[in-house]
């Protein structure tokens, strides 16, 4: 009877430390795809406003089109742009933990 009580207590240390492990990797399988569409989010919006603001200068410059105060002006609303969706994604990160 002992004997039988050994082996019940060694399964139920293996069951537990299976459904431990498999618990342990859906936490990380659920954070890793939580990351994934952070970054996913981070490259769309960054693609999406800033870097579309800065091919656009770059052709107006290249047809020279822009006087060095419209220049200047459109810069400074692309930084103020790329500093505000550095906000919203920190934001956006933070709510996620």
């Amino acid at each position: 009877m002992l004997e039988q009580w050994g082996w019940n207590v060694a399964i139920a240390v293996v069951l537990t430390a299976f459904g431990y492990t498999y618990y342990r990797v859906r936490q990380l399988q659920t954070r890793l795809n939580r990351d994934r569409q952070i970054m996913d989010r981070c490259f769309e919006r960054i693609h999406a406003r800033p870097l579309q603001a800065l091919a656009f200068l770059i052709r107006e410059i290249d047809r020279s089109s822009m006087s060095p105060q419209q220049l200047r002006e459109y810069l400074r609303q692309v930084y103020k742009e790329a500093i505000e969706e550095i906000s919203v994604l920190e934001d956006d990160s933070n709510n996620f933990d």
